[in-house]
């Protein structure tokens, strides 16, 4: 009778395998290199597209800070309302109000229609200076003109979110300067300093104050 011989692979989990047979175990020290070369080139080329989304989605949202400051101070100007910019850092929530009076004397704070509040996503408020005081950011600020009252100057510094001890990370200053009632927005650098702008001087005759105590 004719025997056939056969073949088999040593199976690779049994302690006596043969010394031919391939056992894989886990990656060697090249492969585990080469994982970490692929993931980091990955890395520059995703994060600085990520950065420069979140920029400009930040100075999108620095702008829409401008208009808010643009518009109350329109107001207050062309108006005889008293007009308050207030800031609530548990809803990061930034918006104008509007004073009524009713015939009683009892004053109302409102949202006007015409100015939508804004709620920053994309930025976080870093520091506000309020004419000569500034305030904390932590416990939010109120700041109320118009009516006969003078405007200080409003400067609001934004930042990106989350990047609270970094340095030098990408900054916005929203500048709304003492007797204007237009805000500007001004990118800061890497190595730029938060430098609010003072405004105009206020022309005593155009308030109709050239003989009152000033």
């Amino acid at each position: 009778m004719k025997t056939i011989a056969s073949t088999r692979r040593a199976d690779p989990r049994t302690p006596h395998a043969a010394a031919g047979a391939v056992v894989r175990t886990a990656f060697t020290m090249i492969e585990a290199l080469v994982a970490i070369v692929i993931v980091a080139l990955l890395a520059t080329l995703v994060v600085p597209r990520f950065i420069a989304t979140a920029s400009r989605q930040a100075e999108v949202e620095a702008q829409g800070v401008a208009v808010l400051l643009s518009a109350a101070a329109s107001r207050a100007s062309m108006s005889s309302d008293r007009v308050a910019i207030e800031y609530d850092p548990s809803t990061r929530l930034l918006r104008t109000q509007v004073a009524r009076e009713d015939q009683e004397g009892v004053v109302t704070w409102l949202v006007p229609a015409t100015v939508r509040p804004l709620t920053l996503t994309s930025t976080a408020i870093e520091s506000t200076l309020i004419g000569a005081r500034v305030a904390d950011a932590a416990t939010g600020w109120r700041v109320e003109f118009g009516a006969g009252r003078e405007r200080p100057i409003i400067s609001v510094l934004l930042k990106l979110p989350g990047d609270r001890d970094a340095e030098n990370v990408p900054r916005w200053q929203v500048d709304l300067p003492s007797g204007e009632s237009s805000a500007s927005v001004r990118s800061l650098a890497e190595g730029m300093t938060w430098s609010p702008a003072p405004g105009r001087g206020v022309d005593l005759d155009e308030t109709g104050r050239r003989t009152k105590t000033w």
